[in-house]
């Protein structure tokens, strides 16, 4: 593996990190309670699930078809 390689590994670990540590934050805040990374990854999880599906919902209801969608999803 590069240096650059390397380096490009560990800042998408550390953005990955930051994410889940502000939604942590955010969700703490918001139930007054103490939230784990694990459960702010799930919460992140779930709401990234519900968007994809919705597009997918949204895309089917304008005519288009699995293969379209497919493609889409693997470029």
């Amino acid at each position: 593996m590069t240096t650059t390689a390397i380096v490009r590994l560990w800042t998408l670990v550390l953005a990955a990190y930051t994410l889940i540590e502000e939604e942590r934050t955010r969700l703490a805040l918001a139930q007054q309670r103490h939230v784990t990374s694990g459960a702010a990854r799930r919460t992140l999880q779930r709401l990234h699930y519900r968007h994809l599906l919705g597009w997918v919902e949204q895309e089917l209801h304008v005519g288009a078809d699995a293969a379209t969608l497919y493609e889409r999803l693997v470029a």
